[in-house]
């Protein structure tokens, strides 16, 4: 296996301070309160998986629960972006596989029901080691991100009713029903009232609550430890004060065990599982071991997002991914429970401000001690306050879900959550994890059907091309522009969407107070993708195209978007309804010249020869007054008038031909910006500003303009300033023209 970070990056998330002597204590210290914090989680979740049927075996889950916190515990610390970093397994995944021990239990014969569920321990561990590994390798921690809020909501909420009653049946002495309760019949009655099973259930809630209480009125790290500690004192007092002997307490099924002498776990009985596993019943367990993966890679996610805010530090989800999943790969090759970082212990040492490795080591060496020689003192352990936790970790699941989130999240949301929560109760686990995915996919499909394609529809007499045309043109595009029509598409367009951008087009063309549509330009730029269905409405737009007439422009498409176009006959040689284009300026200015080219096709051209800027003067004299301060210049394709950077000593009266404005960029590129054709004027603004150019301005043709310099202007001024008051009147025309055309494709987006 790869080393799991760089060796550079292991000692980054080091305190900058050293560690001195005088942390010895705080860090002996906070590091044996994490222990308790995840060694009391550890007994607790152990009889998620081995409860009802597999109660018997309740000491083995203990052990490997136990074991599984020795390894995350030494793991995580040594190689989490976070130096204070407390690993342990965690309470959703242990529910998975009880419900995957819970379906053994029924299939598999008793003398190899405990090796097949510590196989299917093994391999969950293993394959969610793996895939949690290879997510954070392929930089994929945050796609447990994308899963649906309210279906993780309803599904936790769903496990928490199954928390309350796995911690009800722990440790009774008979399998507890929660149907067989509720029938109240007299078997019901008896089986609450024999033995201890009434009394054990009454502990168990009041211990619940009494958590759920103090963590109400003031939470705290400490509420959990000191409340099993309380509990746990008080049941040895009263069992010392009647005189009741720990062997008369074992064997009434009040104390945890009967535990193995020694050791928890030894390796051969890996080997011994292998062997005498039932492998055939393991095999149809194997489709719920995804539902495991997932139960792990979340609430590590989530918990790599919330240590963010805890301890004031960036937390990389894809190493913690990776640390996370070589620690469960270990504990699946030992059969140890799965986990992750544990987010209560991490943010106690982030509390106690001693972030330091040494403090999850020291954990590591208490939950050791515990698993290799702890044995016989936890075997003195009450069973119902551990019980009275798990009453109250899925309380809280529900409380949290089911209560708080309403008013939170909208009705759609709440639904989803409440539905999840009923199939997993009604109809199990997997049922309810997977109808909870279908759920969102449908909620997915039906909002993001009903979020707008078109971020904005205009036509060409509100939205121009960044070509300067003469003002008898420019005037001319207005008139003839709602036969233009504009979409801007965003977002991504599936068979939803598509079909609304096809009723959209639909309606424009059918629209009797409208002009005839002349061009349907679409713009892609910001489109992220779009499926096979929405092609099928894209062709039915070309076919609209042909049949009325009009001519169907693409813009801004994506390599690999022209690629599906071609191969969808939307666009090919054969194509004389479709035009395509790079970006939308140049669609525009195409329509437009189409347009212009067809006005002039049905009589005597009106543009051209200046005779727009002579428009704006008073008379043709006082024009042709101008143009003698003026030089006559000719330029080739691809000359210079301008360059970004220069002194700003001249005006170009553009006379015949085109020219281009263009940025020049840091990395030797050009952005064109605008496009002036003859009749209009260039380089004005940088002069009167007496600023140098902020763009260059290049011939696109072969051109005429006329040259007027600042000398000649401040000539002009002296010989003959009303022609300089005339042609600063000009000038303001046209700016006030441009920016008059802007603000009314504002009013008409704004609309």
């Amino acid at each position: 296996m790869p080393p799991l970070v760089p060796k550079a990056q292991r000692s980054s998330g080091l305190p900058s301070r050293k560690f001195s002597p005088a942390l010895i204590i705080p860090v002996l210290l906070t590091g044996l309160i994490a222990a308790t914090v995840v060694i009391t989680f550890s007994i607790s979740f152990s009889g998620l998986v081995f409860t009802g049927p597999l109660a018997a075996h309740a000491s083995t889950g203990v052990g490997l629960a136990l074991l599984g916190t020795v390894i995350l515990s030494v793991v995580i610390p040594c190689f989490s972006t976070y130096p204070g970093a407390i690993g342990g397994i965690i309470s959703l995944p242990a529910i998975a596989l009880g419900v995957i021990a819970t379906s053994l239990a029924s299939t598999v014969s008793s003398d190899q029901l405990l090796p097949t569920i510590f196989v299917s321990i093994m391999a969950a561990g293993l394959f969610t080691g793996l895939a949690m590994y290879l997510f954070g390798v392929f930089d994929l921690g945050k796609i447990g991100q994308y899963v649906p809020y309210p279906v993780i909501g309803g599904f936790i909420a769903g496990l928490g009713i199954i928390l309350v009653k796995n911690s009800l049946s722990f440790g009774l002495s008979a399998d507890f029903s929660l149907a067989r309760i509720a029938s109240l019949d007299a078997g019901g009655i008896r089986f609450l009232l024999s033995n201890r099973d009434l009394l054990l259930i009454s502990l168990v809630a009041l211990v619940g609550i009494w958590i759920w209480t103090a963590e109400r009125a003031r939470s705290s790290r400490y509420n959990i430890p000191l409340i099993l500690a309380a509990v746990t004192s008080g049941f040895w007092v009263i069992a010392w004060h009647f005189g009741i002997t720990p062997e008369e307490l074992r064997e009434g099924g009040w104390l945890l065990g009967p535990f193995p002498e020694g050791r928890f776990w030894t390796p051969s009985q890996n080997f011994a599982a292998l062997a005498n596993a039932d492998w055939y019943a393991l095999f149809w367990e194997i489709p719920k071991i995804p539902v495991v993966m997932l139960l792990v890679l979340i609430p590590a996610l989530m918990d790599a997002s919330s240590l963010e805010l805890a301890v004031k530090q960036d937390i990389d989800p894809n190493r913690e991914i990776k640390v996370a999943g070589a620690g469960n790969i270990l504990c699946g090759l030992a059969g140890g429970f799965l986990g992750a970082a544990s987010f209560s212990a991490t943010s106690m040492v982030a509390r106690a401000r001693v972030p330091y490795r040494m403090v999850g080591l020291v954990s590591a060496v208490c939950c050791g001690l515990v698993f290799f020689f702890g044995a016989e003192a936890i075997s003195y352990l009450p069973k119902f306050p551990i019980a009275g936790l798990l009453f109250y970790i899925g309380i809280e699941f529900m409380r949290e879900w089911l209560y708080s989130s309403y008013g939170k999240v909208s009705k759609v949301d709440y639904a989803t959550i409440l539905t999840v929560f009923f199939v997993v109760i009604v109809f199990g686990f997997m049922e309810g994890f997977f109808v909870g995915l279908i759920l969102g996919f449908i909620f997915f499909v039906l909002t993001y059907s009903s979020l707008p394609v078109i971020r904005y529809a205009t036509t060409g007499a509100y939205q121009f091309s960044n070509v300067e045309y003469p003002e008898q043109d420019r005037n001319y595009l207005k008139s003839v522009g709602e036969r233009t029509v504009i979409f801007k598409l965003q977002g991504f367009i599936f068979f939803g969407t598509a079909r609304r951008l096809l009723d959209r087009v639909r309606a424009k063309m059918k629209a009797a107070e409208l002009p005839p549509l002349d061009y349907l330009l679409l713009d892609f730029k910001l489109v992220d993708g779009l499926d096979s269905s929405a092609m099928v409405n894209f062709q039915k737009i070309v076919q609209y195209a042909e049949a009325g007439g009009f001519v169907f422009v693409l813009s801004h498409c994506s390599p690999e978007l022209t690629t599906r176009f071609a191969k969808h006959g939307i666009r090919n040689a054969d194509s004389q309804n479709v035009e395509l284009f790079p970006d939308m300026d140049r669609a525009l200015e195409w329509a437009e010249q189409k347009q212009i080219a067809a006005r002039d096709a049905e009589g005597p051209a009106r543009r051209g020869g200046g005779g727009s800027l002579k428009d704006l003067f008073s008379s043709a004299a006082v024009y042709d007054a101008l143009l003698s301060y003026c030089e006559t210049c000719t330029f080739s394709s691809g000359d210079f008038l301008v360059r970004q950077g220069e002194e700003a000593n001249d005006i170009f009266l553009v006379q015949e031909g085109e020219v281009s404005v263009y940025l020049e960029v840091a990395d030797s590129s050009r952005i064109r910006l605008r496009k002036y054709l003859a009749g209009t004027v260039v380089g004005e603004v940088a002069m009167l500003l007496g600023i140098r150019r902020t763009a260059s301005v290049i011939a696109g043709t072969t051109m005429t303009a006329y040259r007027l310099s600042r000398a000649a202007m401040a000539r002009m001024k002296t010989e003959r300033p009303e022609i300089v008051v005339e042609f600063e009147e000009a000038l303001l025309k046209m700016t006030a023209a441009r920016l008059q055309d802007g603000n009314r494709l504002l009013r008409e987006l704004a609309d």
